[in-house]
């Protein structure tokens, strides 16, 4: 903050609280900028000025990714089961469980390729790498050099 320029609403507080809403709930820039009401813009002059406050939200949200989002891809892509109640009340209005059903999510296979190519690109990309090197013993058909006279020629043989 500069000599005479405006007082920033930055408190070091932040730092910790920024982790958190990026780590527990997955918070973007606009996020945070609604929980400390400022503008995004706000966020990323902190970001500047405060490189800790940076680190805070890159930490969150590689957290997040990493526990929650990569788990649940993977869930999804091996499949899963959870049980589901059916809760109703009884005669005094206390709810009471009256059926619990095992239920099966089947394994995506959207999920799985985008694990796998994500996982292990050199073996599962859409498209491979192919190396190409010169055989010697096989005559390259376009040289490097051609004089005007040898393409002169070449020109009259196509045309006839």
């Amino acid at each position: 903050m500069g000599a005479g320029g405006p007082k920033t609403k930055f408190k070091p507080e932040y730092v910790n609280q920024a982790y958190v809403a990026c780590k527990e709930g997955g918070f973007t820039r606009p996020k945070l900028a609604k929980l400390f009401s400022v503008s995004p813009v706000t966020i990323n002059n902190w970001c500047k000025a405060h490189p800790e406050l940076l680190t805070a939200i890159k930490k969150g949200k590689d957290e997040w990714d990493s526990e929650i989002v990569e788990k649940n891809l993977l869930k999804r892509a091996v499949g899963f089961r959870y049980k589901e109640k059916e809760n109703r009340p009884d005669n005094n209005g206390k709810m009471q469980t009256v059926k619990e059903t095992t239920k099966l999510i089947i394994p995506d296979t959207t999920a799985q390729i985008f694990w796998l190519k994500n996982r292990q690109p050199e073996r599962w990309r859409d498209r491979k790498q192919l190396e190409l090197s010169k055989d010697k013993n096989i005559p390259d058909p376009m040289p490097d050099e051609i004089t005007e006279q040898e393409a002169e020629e070449a020109y009259r043989r196509v045309l006839g």
